[in-house]
């Protein structure tokens, strides 16, 4: 499986609906990341606040949906993840940016929106949010991390994820052989040499800015 990071964005906003929706022609599966807004709506955005993309120093979180709609981020606009989950987009990974202890009610917002649709799966480097989810659901999660696979193993089967998701630069056929149970995904691969190199390894799925790229070479190796 190959994931469009952030929607496909060659010609639009990365995280924008327009990606999303260019991501969808394709019949890509796609990665979004979500915070929550001042008045408790989920957004897609990746950062924390608005300086990267719109030169405004501040954070989502300080905002109410109607404050963000109002922002013009280079052309586009930020869409909630209920816009982005009502495209034809056969799978979904929700990356959850922050758990409830600064986000509260995040998790249950996040698996509430995303019912309406089954091929989604719940990413996050936190590990509080991980948790929770699995708490109150059996949602598929998947657990994001930098460094080598058998480090952070004990702490997967802890939180009861079904996907692990480290970086592909500390990505090796030792590490694939200790996945154990867990399906393993990678990121972000956008030279086509490291494409398919993670592939030959026999990952199950791989993010990308540039997928339809790295898809040209799918079918080799």
């Amino acid at each position: 499986m190959i994931v469009a990071h952030r929607g496909l964005h060659c010609n639009s906003l990365e995280n924008s609906l327009e990606a999303f929706q260019e991501a969808e022609s394709h019949n890509l599966p796609v990665e979004l990341d979500v915070h929550l807004t001042r008045d408790g709506e989920v957004v897609v955005f990746h950062d924390d606040d608005l300086t990267r993309l719109a030169n405004l120093k501040v954070k989502i979180s300080s905002l109410t949906l109607e404050e963000i709609r109002k922002i013009n981020v280079r052309g586009f606009h930020i869409p909630t993840l209920r816009e982005v989950i009502s495209l034809h987009i056969p799978y979904f990974l929700i990356e959850i940016k922050h758990s409830y202890k600064v986000y509260p009610g995040i998790e249950e917002k996040v698996l509430d929106i995303a019912s309406s649709v089954r091929n989604f799966q719940v990413i996050s480097f936190d590990f509080d949010s991980l948790k929770r989810i699995r708490e109150i659901s059996n949602a598929e999660t998947g657990m994001i991390f930098v460094g080598k696979v058998k480090w952070f193993l004990p702490i997967a089967e802890e939180l009861e994820v079904n996907w692990i998701h480290p970086s592909h630069t500390l990505l090796f056929e030792e590490d694939v052989k200790s996945k154990g149970k867990f399906k393993l995904g990678t990121w972000t691969v956008d030279d086509p040499e490291e494409f398919l190199r993670v592939k030959r390894l026999g990952v199950d799925s791989v993010t990308s800015n540039v997928p339809l790229k790295v898809k040209e070479n799918e079918g080799k190796g």
